[in-house]
């Protein structure tokens, strides 16, 4: 996994805070994994990256752009509300 340090290494097409909140949530699945996206939130909440939990959606989005960028990798994170789309068979 890739590691990003945003101060020092500019990544194209991501603004200076989500580029932080991804460093943070790099540290936390470090640590924790595997995390859902509401646990990244309620350890990223006391770091001042959003004032409520009712921004969790925000930091969905930025998870998913670290994961499509490969900076997470995709099993650190799980979502336990998804259903099984249908049984294996």
């Amino acid at each position: 996994m890739e590691q990003i340090e945003p101060r020092s290494k500019k990544v194209r097409g991501l603004a200076k805070a989500t580029l932080e909140m991804i460093e943070q949530g790099q540290l936390i699945c470090e640590q924790c994994a595997p995390i859902s996206v509401r646990g990244i939130a309620y350890k990223l909440l006391p770091l001042g990256f959003f004032d409520s939990m009712k921004q969790v959606g925000k930091v969905s989005r930025v998870m998913v752009k670290a994961r499509q960028r490969g900076f997470i990798s995709w099993g650190d994170i799980f979502d336990e509300t998804r259903e099984l789309e249908r049984e294996a068979s």
